[in-house]
Order: C-alpha cells, then structure tokens, then sequence
C-alpha cells in the first residue's frame, strides 16, 4: 500500500505541474464549452438588436465596404426609428475620397435640358464627402458608438522583421537606425539606406516597413509640437520643395500617417490613464489603429473590437475588457456601451485585487481611500449598484458569460437576440434617396422653365440662378449638419428660398404656355418655325402634368416611407441596435462554445448582454483550481491504493459524477467555474497508475497468497482475502479465536483392520465432510493430522464477529453428515465412525510461524490446547461435541448446552469448565430433562452428596440409556465415595486423553 500510495502521489504532483504548465487547457476548455452547450448560459436581454448586413443585403446595396453615405442614411433612419443606442462593429481606419455623384439613370426622367445647360445649378454633379457626412449623422444621433482596434506589441515593426521571424538584437538595432535616417530624410533609396546603415547584402530591407515607422514618428514628433493640425505645414517642415498636391508615394504615406496622428490626437482626451491599481498582466497595445479624425470626433463612444482567441484552438472564449495602449486605457466596445447605457463610468477603473472595479467619485484621493483605505467604505463601495464589479483573468481578458438560444430550431446566434436585415433600413433609406431625387428633378424641370421663360431678360434668370445656387448649397449642407437645431435653420432658409423663387417659376410655366401657343397654329397649318421645333423637343417635360406626374410620384414616395416607417419603429424604438457584417463571405466568423461559425458583432452582443445584466462568468483562477486537483489526486491514490479494482472503480466514478454534478450546479446558479474536465483527468491518471502498479508488484504476491490460503478455506474466500490483505496480514498478533478439533472414535483400531486403500476410502469422506463443513461457517481449516481436522474462526484474514455460534453451526453440522453417511453404510469393511469435536474460545497467537524453509499460518496458545483437550474428554465422557464456558457464552443462545462439570484435562493445572453442544434452539425444549437433571447432578456431586446424585444419574439413565456422561459420574462417585477427594475439592474430574 505504501508503494501504491507513492506513486499516486507522484503521478498526481505530475498532473498538477501538467495543468499549472497549461497543459490541460484544451482539456479544461472543452469542459468548459461542454458547460454552456448542455447548461445554457445567462438570458438574453430584450434591448439588444442585432441588425444584420447579411448577404441578401449585400446583394441589394452591393459589395462591402459601402460609401460611408449609406452608413450616415442608416444611422439618421435608426436615430428617426428611435434607437436608444446604435453600435457600429466597424472601424474606420482610411478617409474615403471626394466623389462626384453620378447622374440618375433612370432615361424616364433624364432632362437634357438640365443636365446640359444646367449642371451648376442642380445636385447632379455636386460634390459628396462621405466621411463629412458620417460624422454628421454620428453627431445628430448623439448615440453612436463604433470600434477601433490596435497594433499588439509584437507587431511593431521596430520589433519584427519582415519576415515575420524574432529578430535578432543587431537587426532591431538597423531597423531603428534606418527609420531614423528617413527621418531625417524621407527621399532616401533602398540603396541609400544599405549603405547608411550597413545592412546586409543578403537580407531583405523592409523599406515598406520602415518608411511607415518613420512617416508615424514623424507626425507624433511634429503633433507634439504643434497645436495646428494642417497637413501642408508639416509637408512644409518635413520635405521642403514638395507642393503640397504632388501625389507622389511618399507624401501619399506622410499623408496617411498625418492623419492618423491627427485623429491620435483627438482620442487622448476621450480615454484616461490607467489607475496605478491596475495589475500588469493588463492586456497592452503597442499603437492605436485610430479612425478618420472627424468620425472620431462625432460618436458618442469609441471601442476597442479586438476579442482574444486561444493559440491552441481558434476558439473565442474571453475578451479583453480594457487594453493598455499607449499610456491609455481603452474599453472594449461593449464596455464603453454598457457604460453610457447603464450610466456607469468607466472612465475611472481600478483592481481591488480580485476585481476590475469604476467608481463615479473621479478624484484621485477618492479612488486611494477606496482602495487602500477603510474597510468597511470598501464594503459599502462593492454594494451600490452604480459601478462595475467585473472579474478579470490573469490573461487580462473577461469569459464571456454566453446568452442561451430563444429560438432552438435555428443556429445560435441567430436564435439568440433580436435580429433585423439591414436590408430593410436601407430600403428605408433608399425611400428618402428617391424623395430627394425625386424633389431634385421637380426643381430642375422648374429651374429649366424659367431658364427658357427669361432667356431675353438676363437680368432676371441670374437673380434666380443665384437663389437656384443657394438652395442646392443648403440642400447639401443639410447632410452635415451636426445638431437637430442646425438642421431646422437649414430646412428653414431652404423653405423660404423656395417660397422666393416659387413665383418666378409660376410664371416662367406660363410664358412657356404662352410662347407655345402660336407654334400650335403653325403646326395646325402644316409650317413651324426653328423656336417652335426647339420647343417641341422638350415640351413634354415642362408641361404641368409631367410636373404633376412628379408631384404625385413624390406623394407616393412619402407614402411609401411613412408606412415602412410604421412597421419598422415598433422593432427598433428604444433597443441598442448593433450593425455589423453577418454576411457570408464578408464578416469576420470566429468559433465560440456555443456556436462553430458565430460573427465578431454576436460576440460583441453576448458581451454587453452580460454587463447590462451584471452577470459573470467568475472562474475560482489556478490556485483554487490546484487545490482542487490535489484533493481530487489523493483521493483517488488512497482509494486504489486501499481497496480492490472493482471497489475503486466504483469509488472513482461515483466521484467523478460528484466532481461534475456540483461544477454543474456551481455553474449554472452562481456562473462559477471549476476546472471539472482536468479534475477527472487527475481521478482517471491517478487510479490507473496506482492500480497498473498494484497490478505490476503486487499481483504476484496475491496469487500466491490466493494459493495457500486455498489450503485452509475455499479458492473464493482465499481470493477475497488475498484482495484485501495487506502486510501485516500474515504478521503474528494477539487475537481472540475459536479453535475447533475433531477427530474419528476408534479411527486407529480400525485403520490396523484395514489395509492403505480402504483406510483412505474411510478417511477421505470424512475430511471431505467436516472441510466443507468448517469453510461453510468461513473456518480457516489450519491441518488434518490423520483423523484429526484443526480449524479456527476470526482470524486476521478472515475475520468474523459471530465466531463461537459459526464454530457451534459446523460442529452440528458435521454429525448430521457423518450420521447420515453411516445410515447408508452397509459395507462392514468401511464401519461407521463416530465424530468427537472439541471447541474453545479465547485469546491466541496467529500468524505465520516457521523457518525459512518451512512456514506454516496457525495459531499458538492456551485456547488451542483447551479444543485439543475437550475433543479428546469426549471419549471419556462419552460424548460427541465439548464446548469450553467462553465458548457457550459467545454463542448465544441459538444453541441447546448441557453442563458436564470441571474437568481436568492433560497439560493445565485449572479446570475447564466444559458444556455439551446438543443441538441448535430447536432442540432445547426437548432437552430441558436432561439439561436440568445434569444441572442437579453437578450441584449434588461437587456438595458431595453422592447418594442424591446417584438418584439424579439413574433418573437420567432411565430417560436415556446412552447418556455417556451419566455413566461416566456413576463410576466417579462409587470412586469418590470408597475415597473421599482432598481439601478443597470442588466437582473437578479427570478425563484424560491427550
């Protein structure tokens, strides 16, 4: 045992430094997605809705990415929808150029006209800027959140070679020198630089590389310095003799990188420094991926959208809550949604040593007393509901507390949350598009009447095209007004420009109505002049039922929209709307416990689900978790190192299922984590290697117990013992037993009758019986010494607690045997025998004795002797079973004893108190004659009362002639009586034997 005990112990710090090593992550990861697929996770919150760019989407509005237009249309349609929050799961990283819009295509309403003599006055050729646009609906919703992301820190250029290798000190060393050196000089050659440097020959420069390094430090050098953030001043400093528009590789890349440190810039006032209390394994960045400067600047929150994914299986488990990047602490998306949505800072977040915490009191000395300071204001702090309380790994991330499926029947995470096409809000949007353009064509025709109505009166066409111009010029800077107020002052001064122009164009429909008149004469008389053929070309759109045809197609628009509107707002007022790509070969799929192929922005919406709800995924971290592990070992080494194969196994099942059953139940009440899935690992490496030990060393040993112990009981029992034996099983010690010895009456005088074969032919069925007999009551049969059979009961190997009854039970059952073999006996060369059984409890010595040639397991002592002795009075007295005094009394009373004096037999001084064994309960009403008659006998004989006791022997005679043992006191009284005993007699009698 103490072998099996060492190698589980070894085998168990094995494991453990296995698991603390990582190990049996993926083992302890599938336990924990096991978890959530067959659990569940938290409850889904009814706010959060998914709108979807899915492919039908994709295939509507077109390829990804968009024009940032239709973004901004989408944006106004779900702040006109009523969207509490809106998250876009994008970043924008690049400026989108300056764009002409297209003329419409539809020849239905195409106006040569207009878009030939008029391209200045109408939006046909007006210039659109996309990013202008975006931030403007970004500003006039007032609730827009979007995503960024970062450059880890072993990304950095300065730190990595172009080939993706650890690079080497001398290398990082060039590297920086070069960028320096194009620092210092931007138009310097890849030759140039090799030689600047000493680069080697035979190693690639990365001058992509380093020209963007160097173009960055650059702008940081110069934003550092100076307050103005204009781009031809840098230019200026940087590379002098450059004009500003020379579009060459290189300014193109200043360009770049001057706009990203421009937006850089602009997000250091909207993140704080990171808390002293923040522990260091803090998730870091080596840069920020900032977005275009004036989107940036308009949304409500910025986010970082970078969700961790384990290297061993590309599986998304955890996200990074907050990340240090440059000197910054920027919140995840959620987070920073969360935030604004539940009105918890986070711009003050600080570790309470278990904790990531944010508290609303910002000062510094607040935050102190909150962290090192009294107790019990901790206390209170960690009760309000108006902060942050979010577990966080050593790893630096978050586990994501999973939402659980509403809708089984479809894949998880569209059977989670709510979902809308995007599709749907674009067609929302394309209803406005078509209002507009619609409203643009009302206006050109109109504009193109006039134009013909005043084409002698010049004076008046140019105060109307400047009123024209004016419009269209507050027309599209309503796209980018940044407040509701600035639009109602712009639609305002459209309104009244159209109310001043309104009359001119009355008129100017009219005078074309006028002019057309007298070309319909000379067309009744077959002749038309040139103006009436010019007319003619386009008189079917300036007439006022083409404008009326427009007219009606605009109130059909708005009817349109008006009724989309009303089957839209009731899905998306008041809900956190999350826009991201769901599209199949567009969005970013990742692997999460719940679902195989789940996009970026469900992810992100499991994770503001469960800071909306407070609920997280808490797991008790690696000291808990190897504690755990240890228990779980040395149970197990103890359980296979103390009982038998079958036994511990059941031993180890039965913990497994209660190792999973209470992690189950931790983790589906409290959304605890235990690591179950390494715990059974550790119960299966332990039993197997302390069973395939036991089964190695001592196996052996077992089987050869196995076969002597089969000497003395039957093979079962012998293998029972031998799977529970241990060391000290064969070791002597003190013990009380019950000896048994029985042997054949008249066996000898028999035997020198009969030669070899018969003696054995008698024998052999008597061992036979009483063997079965004894290993019946569980004996351990010791030795047959030629008629005679040696057992005892309640040895260290076979222990029992009814001992003397067991002895009793065999000895009464070996004369039932023996007598009913000699009923069918007839042979007188095989005389029936009669069987004398002695029987004796008390204390003894057992264990192996002998040489180390010749060892025997038996057992030594006064109570050995005592059975051997009473087995032999049986001749003398004439009886068949002896039972010593202790032995009666441990019996009990399921047995029929009658009492036959003190006797003195050979090798003890005191004398045993000896009972005859009658028969079992059943036979003791019909033995109390006897039993009571011997009792007076004995109470007479041992007064000396011989003549009274002689009476009591004859009246037992009288019931039974046979009574051996009333004929033996009949001759011990005539002997006693012609000889008196000595002084201090007390009814003892010798019997003899050996």
């Amino acid at each position: 045992m103490v072998g099996a005990l060492l190698v589980g112990a070894t085998t168990t710090a094995l494991i453990l430094t296995v698991y603390w090593l990582g190990g049996l992550r993926r083992i302890d990861n599938l336990g924990y997605d096991t978890f959530f697929r067959a659990l569940g996770g938290i409850e889904a919150d009814p706010r959060i809705l998914l709108v979807d760019i899915d492919d039908s989407t994709l295939k509507r509005i077109g390829r990804w990415p968009w024009d940032r237009r239709k973004l901004a249309g989408m944006i106004d349609v779900l702040s006109d929808l009523g969207a509490s929050h809106i998250v876009l799961d994008m970043t924008f990283r690049r400026p989108q150029p300056v764009r002409v819009e297209a003329a419409p295509s539809d020849s239905s309403l195409r106006n040569p006209v207009s878009a030939t003599r008029l391209p200045t006055l109408e939006a046909s050729g007006l210039l659109i800027r996309d990013d202008d646009e975006l931030a403007a609906a970004m500003a006039r919703a007032a609730n827009v959140y979007f995503g960024i992301d970062y450059q880890p820190l072993d990304s950095d250029p300065a730190q990595a070679t172009s080939a993706g290798r650890q690079p080497s000190e001398g290398t990082q060393s060039r590297f920086t020198n070069a960028a320096m050196h194009l620092v210092q000089d931007f138009s310097l050659t890849e030759a140039e630089l090799r030689r600047l440097v000493h680069w080697p020959q035979d190693e690639p420069l990365p001058l992509a590389e380093l020209k963007a390094f160097a173009a960055r430090t650059a702008c940081n050098q110069y934003m550092s310095g100076h307050s103005v953030s204009n781009f031809d001043a840098f230019l200026d400093q940087f590379m002098p003799g450059h004009a500003p528009a020379e579009r060459s590789p290189d300014v193109e890349e200043l360009r770049m990188a001057f706009a990203e440190a421009v937006s850089a810039e602009s997000l250091r006032g909207r993140w704080r420094v990171p808390h002293s209390t923040l522990p260091d394994f803090i998730l870091r960045g080596a840069r920020l991926n900032a977005p275009v400067a004036e989107i940036g600047q308009a949304a409500r929150g910025i986010g970082s959208v970078v969700y961790q994914q384990e290297e061993s299986a590309p599986i998304v488990r955890s996200l990074p809550l907050i990340v240090r990047v440059e000197q910054q602490l920027v919140p995840h998306l959620a987070l920073a949604t969360a935030g604004a949505i539940a009105h918890r800072p986070i711009d003050t977040l600080y570790w309470n040593g278990r904790t990531l915490e944010s508290t609303p009191d910002t000062s510094l000395s607040a935050k102190a007393r909150r962290v090192s300071g009294n107790p019990e204001a901790r206390g209170d702090a960690a009760r309000r509901q108006d902060h942050w309380l979010i577990p966080i790994g050593e790893d630096g991330t978050t586990l994501v507390p999973w939402a659980m499926p509403s809708k089984p029947g479809n894949p998880t995470w569209l059977g989670t949350f709510r979902h809308v096409s995007a599709g749907r809000l674009m067609e929302y949007v394309d209803k406005f598009d078509s209002i507009e353009e619609n409203d643009r064509w009302l206006k050109a025709k109109r504009s193109d009447a006039v134009h013909w109505a005043t084409r002698l009166t010049q004076d008046r066409w140019e105060v109307y095209a400047d009123r024209i111009r004016e419009r269209n010029l507050l027309t599209s800077a309503i796209r980018l007004a940044r407040n509701e107020h600035e639009v109602e002052e712009l639609l305002q001064r459209v309104a009244d420009l159209t109310l001043q122009v309104a009359d001119e164009e009355k008129l100017a429909l009219q005078r074309l109505d006028d002019l057309r008149e007298p070309c319909r004469d000379a067309e009744a008389g077959g002749n038309s002049f040139a103006e009436c053929r010019e007319i003619a070309s386009f008189e079917a759109a300036l007439t006022d039922s083409a404008l009326t045809h427009l007219q009606m197609r605009q109130e059909r628009l708005q009817a349109e929209a008006e009724a989309l509107r009303r089957i839209l707002r009731p899905e998306i007022e008041g809900r956190v709307c999350l826009v991201g790509l769901v599209g199949t070969g567009a969005a970013d799929f990742v692997s999460t416990p719940m679902d195989s192929r789940c996009p970026g922005v469900a992810v992100h919406a499991h994770m503001l689900n469960a800071l909306l709800q407070d609920r997280f995924v808490r797991p008790i971290g690696a000291q808990g978790n190897l504690l755990i592990l240890f228990v779980l070992g040395a149970a197990a080494a103890f359980a296979a190192s103390k009982v038998g194969l079958v036994r511990s196994l059941f031993i180890l099942a039965s913990s497994g299922g209660l190792l999973v059953s209470l992690c189950a139940l931790l983790f589906r009440r409290e959304m605890i984590v235990v690591s179950w899935a390494p715990g059974l690992v550790m119960l299966a490496g332990v039993w197997v290697a302390v069973i395939a030990y036991r089964q190695a060393t001592e196996e052996r040993q077992r089987r050869r117990v196995t076969r002597m112990l089969a000497q003395y009981t039957s093979p079962a029992v012998a293998a029972g013992i031998a799977e529970r034996l241990d060391d000290r099983g064969f070791a002597p010690q003190r013990r009380i037993i019950t000896c048994f010895f029985s042997d054949l009456g008249d066996f000898t005088a028999a035997a020198e009758r009969l030669d070899p074969e018969e003696t054995r032919r008698l024998l052999q069925p008597y061992l036979e019986r009483v063997s079965n007999a004894l290993i019946a009551e569980e004996a351990l049969v010791n030795k047959f010494i030629g008629d005679g059979v040696f057992a005892f009961f309640n040895a260290p190997l076979l222990p029992c607690t009814d001992q003397a009854a067991r002895a009793c039970r065999a000895a009464l059952a070996c004369l039932r045997a023996t007598s009913a073999s000699a009923s069918h006996a007839s042979n007188s060369a095989n005389p029936s025998l009669p069987v004398r059984i002695g029987i004796a409890t008390g204390e003894a010595i057992v264990g192996d004795f002998g040489t180390d040639r010749k060892r025997d397991y038996t057992s030594i002592g006064d109570t050995v002797n005592v059975a051997s002795r009473l087995e032999a009075a049986n001749k003398t007295l004439g009886t068949s079973i002896l039972v010593s005094d202790s032995a009666r009394q441990a019996a009990g009373d399921g047995f029929a004893f009658r009492p036959v004096g003190r006797l003195r037999v050979a090798g003890r001084v005191q004398a045993v108190q000896a009972f005859e064994l009658l028969g079992d309960g059943s036979t003791r009403e019909a033995s109390q004659a006897t039993i009571r008659g011997m009792e007076t006998v004995l109470e007479h004989f041992s007064n000396r009362r011989w003549s009274q006791a002689r009476a009591e022997l004859e009246a037992l005679l009288a019931l039974n002639a046979g009574d051996g043992a009333a004929r033996f006191y009949l001759r011990a009284i005539e002997r006693l009586s012609a000889a008196s005993p000595e002084e201090g007699w007390r009814g003892e009698v010798e019997v003899g034997g050996r």
